[in-house]
């Protein structure tokens, strides 16, 4: 049962965990805003956990499933990052992208840091490429090492990196915009994740929902069955974008709720796990009897049909919930 099952290890970068240099764990660690299981890649053949946390600023790629010490770590916590970081990831020569959603009069961004800056005892939080992009939340790097997906407010886009300047080739990428809301609002893009199993596709989840994005954009995946988010007319306002925008996943369940934190799906069971906040209903109470942007609950809808929620103390606080799958796609 997955209520007696339990957290199996908790982490954070501490003494403890053989993080010694206490000036990357920072004064305000929040448990983490993006968490990412990844091949070994520059760092042997093992696993690795590459983790970012708001809070603290801590950036960090750590053996798995030791968790013990670190490959790298840097703290972007200063003026210029002002607690927005929401998320990274590793990509396979070592170099790392984050993602800032942009706060206190700061823009949102994309920031890359190569595998050199970020040594242990020795390393620098100064971005080597910052690009723009209107809050910017989360970033899915391909197995292939040169295609960046970075999830925006109000658009998909891909960069892509050249492994040889340790460089993003341009500044401007490929933009696919999200389709709006039913109310013909922005969408509020808030998580990205491979659909394991079908490597054309990436989950999306937005304050408008869940939805699905398909890589090639080759054919129709829009289904009004389960289309509560996107409509029809509203992919239709984007060029292609009903082959983009898809909808034709297994459980119309998977896409019941609104204000989504993260949603992924297992790559054996094809179950679909979110999280969500806010007004979505089940997000945590603060002090000042308002909800909050953490949950204590987890929703896991079936491949097929159906949903469950499970939780493991009314007093946790999960902003996003992540299969671990050691894999890029």
């Amino acid at each position: 049962m997955w209520e007696a099952s339990k957290p199996y290890q908790r982490w954070l970068p501490d003494a403890y965990h053989s993080v010694e240099d206490v000036t990357l764990k920072g004064a305000n660690w929040k448990g983490g805003t993006s968490h990412k299981l990844r091949p070994g890649g520059s760092y042997g053949s093992g696993k690795v956990l590459v983790t970012g946390d708001g809070g603290s600023g801590f950036i960090g790629v750590v053996p798995y499933p030791a968790l013990s010490g670190y490959h790298w770590a840097i703290n972007v916590k200063g003026a210029n990052e002002p607690g927005d970081l929401h998320g990274v990831d590793l990509l396979p020569d070592g170099s790392v992208v984050a993602a800032f959603a942009g706060a206190d009069g700061v823009p949102g961004k994309v920031e890359l840091y190569t595998k050199e800056q970020g040594q242990p005892g020795d390393w620098s939080g100064t971005p080597v490429q910052t690009i723009p992009l209107n809050s910017a939340h989360e970033v899915v790097a391909d197995a292939n090492g040169r295609d960046v997906w970075v999830l925006g407010g109000l658009e998909l886009r891909k960069l892509t990196y050249d492994p040889a300047t340790k460089r993003f080739a341009n500044t401007t990428g490929t933009s696919y915009p999200l389709p709006k809301n039913p109310k013909g609002e922005g969408a509020w893009g808030h998580d990205l994740t491979p659909v394991y199993g079908n490597p054309d596709r990436f989950w999306v989840g937005a304050n408008a929902g869940v939805v699905q994005f398909s890589k090639s954009g080759a054919a129709d995946c829009h289904s009004d069955t389960y289309a509560k988010w996107p409509t029809l007319a509203a992919v239709q306002e984007i060029p292609n974008g009903a082959n983009r925008w898809c909808t034709d996943y297994g459980n119309g369940l998977a896409n019941s709720r609104i204000m989504l934190n993260s949603v992924g799906s297992d790559p054996v069971s094809q179950r679909v796990a979110t999280t969500c906040s806010k007004d979505c209903g089940l997000a945590n109470i603060g002090s000042d009897g308002k909800p909050t942007y953490t949950t204590s609950w987890i929703e896991i809808a079936g491949r097929t049909a159906g949903k469950e929620q499970y939780r493991w103390s009314e007093n946790s606080k999960h902003y996003k919930v992540t299969w671990a799958v050691a894999a890029y796609n």
